[in-house]
């Protein structure tokens, strides 16, 4: 009996994760050149994410708190983008909130969601010399 309880739940934990979709974004860039949020299908970055996004969200991060502070741009629409650039509203997208400037040595967190409820979370810094450095969560 308990070994058919374990199964049932097993079975149950694998069908729910496989109904929420997980794609990736990939913080890149520079202050100079643009902050740039590439979308991928999967962790493997083998192809690109095929679904609308609905909500971007850039956050600054506060370890004291464990995550996402205080927005820094918020968006929301529905269109499939492969690539997002900080500050410039992609079309189909309205800004809930203007892009604040990124500064260096402040470290943010991205999230992204899609139409079929997927999504997407990275964290990353503005090193001094201006480059974005991804990090781990």
């Amino acid at each position: 009996m308990l070994l058919f309880r374990v199964t049932i739940v097993i079975v149950t934990c694998s069908v729910l994760a496989a109904c929420t979709p997980i794609f990736e974004v990939v913080p890149t860039g520079t202050l100079g050149d643009g902050v740039q949020f590439e979308v991928y299908a999967d962790v493997q970055r083998a192809k690109r994410h095929r679904r609308a996004l609905t909500h971007i969200g850039i956050y600054e991060y506060e370890k004291a708190w464990g995550g996402a502070r205080e927005p820094v741009w918020l968006l929301e629409g529905k269109r499939r983008l492969e690539r997002i650039v900080y500050g410039k509203v992609p079309k189909g997208f309205e800004e809930s909130m203007q892009a604040v400037p990124l500064v260096t040595g402040t470290t943010y967190y991205v999230k992204l969601d899609d139409s079929r409820g997927g999504a997407a979370i990275a964290k990353f810094t503005i090193a001094s010399n201006g480059n974005v450095v991804a990090e781990a969560i």
